[in-house]
């Protein structure tokens, strides 16, 4: 089911106009498959999808990729997910009739992407585009014609909860779940000549669904994304950044970047380091911007022209990956921000990902009393008080869920490591 292709290792840098030092550099590069999305599952391994019922991974960190051939009849797979090290999802199918493919596909691994299972949840034409993977293990997959799947952790059933609030002509262009119970989905329509994109919001998991907004679009791309329940961003094609504060009902607009820069997307690592790319047209120049202040503020990380960066994911705040022209495999791999901790704050925790038990060895010069652990978005779940002059701690992840998490020494701001739970 798999076999191993070679790609030319190109080691020189982009030619990266702007920058005197630029974290980003291209690792490699494709002449066989478009690659579609990119999934960074750690700061070296790294996963995409790709046409004819392929999905390319490597583990030295994009320099050489692994071909998995699913299946020939698999037109493409478009969007990969990861929950920890092992497994992942990747959802597929074929957008015509008249394709000799299989629709509706989901691939999944339990073995960190050294092998691949797929299948059918649904018939009728569409791609499985878009996915969500949940710290607790649910999985939420979105059809762009066939509407919204479900799996529940332990499960390997998929529950279809229909199609949220689209008319016939129209198809689904994004998805979103912060939680088990709420998500966003977009989808677009074509009504009375005009091109129209509608948010709808869901807080019980995607069996009822409210449209938030509705409003002119020309494209057919996802053009939402939120922190949370409340706060969020629209993305637009002339430098314009919405913000809400209430859900998506009401927004405010700024323009954050260059009139003729077109923002292709945008995600944020934790809820204060962001990043965020654009495409200048006619110029074909593409950008990469980075928050560190929840997109308060944007800094220029990467300009280069002809480089279309269409997809990108984080391993952490400072490492991650891209893909250039549907073709280049794209690599940051900069200096610790100084947001962000320093060499010899928190030590080390060990094993990462943690798989129930954990060590944590403290800094010796810390000021801070407690441990505090917060998830994804933020929230604070646990924590840990410290005796004095404590070095070791012995740490039980039995209380949490499998996902994300975030390690910080009380009242000590750049204590922060990020650790994963299976």
């Amino acid at each position: 089911m798999q076999k191993s292709i070679l790609l030319s290792s190109l080691l020189s840098l982009i030619c990266l106009s702007g920058l005197a030092q630029s974290p980003w550099s291209l690792v490699s590069e494709t002449q066989t498959n478009n690659y579609y999305s990119i999934y960074a599952v750690n700061k070296d391994k790294v996963v995409t999808t790709a046409e004819w019922g392929m999905l390319f991974q490597s583990n030295d960190g994009g320099h050489t990729m692994q071909a998995y051939q699913l299946d020939s009849n698999f037109s493409l797979f478009y969007d990969v997910a990861f929950l920890g090290q092992q497994h992942g999802f990747a959802g597929g199918g074929c957008y015509f009739t008249t394709d000799d493919c299989v629709e509706n596909v989901i691939a999944s691994t339990t073995d960190g992407g050294q092998n691949w299972v797929w299948k059918q949840i649904a018939a009728g034409v569409g791609v499985l585009a878009d996915l969500s993977v949940l710290p607790d293990g649910t999985v939420f997959a979105l059809g762009d014609y066939n509407g919204l799947f479900r799996r529940q952790p332990l499960s390997q059933n998929w529950d279809s909860l229909g199609r949220p609030g689209i008319i016939e002509s129209g198809a689904y262009t994004g998805m979103q779940f912060l939680d088990t119970k709420n998500g966003f989905i977009e989808h677009w329509t074509f009504e009375a000549g005009q091109n129209l994109t509608h948010l709808l919001r869901t807080t019980d998991g995607g069996l009822q669904w409210t449209e938030v907004l509705t409003g002119a679009n020309s494209s057919q791309q996802p053009f939402y994304y939120f922190l949370d329940t409340l706060h969020g961003f629209q993305l637009s094609n002339n430098g314009q950044l919405g913000r809400t504060v209430d859900g998506g009902t009401s927004w405010t607009t700024e323009q954050a970047f260059g009139t003729s820069e077109a923002i292709l997307k945008l995600d944020f690592v934790n809820p204060s380091v962001g990043y965020l790319s654009t495409w200048e047209m006619p110029a074909q120049i593409g950008r990469m911007y980075r928050s560190t202040d929840g997109g308060a503020h944007w800094s220029l990380d990467l300009k280069a022209d002809s480089v279309y960066l269409q997809d990108f994911h984080f391993a952490d705040t400072e490492n991650g990956y891209a893909i250039s022209n549907y073709r280049q495999i794209l690599r940051r791999t900069g200096s610790v921000s100084t947001s962000m901790p320093q060499s010899g704050s928190i030590l080390s925790i060990t094993p990462n990902p943690v798989y129930g038990l954990a060590t944590i060895t403290l800094p010796e010069n810390r000021t801070g009393d407690a441990l505090q652990i917060f998830d994804s978005l933020g929230r604070m779940v646990q924590q840990i008080e410290l005796a004095k002059g404590q070095q070791e701690i012995t740490f039980l992840t039995s209380g949490l869920r499998a996902g994300i998490y975030f390690l910080a020494i009380q009242g000590q701001a750049d204590e922060v490591i990020k650790f994963v739970v299976n």
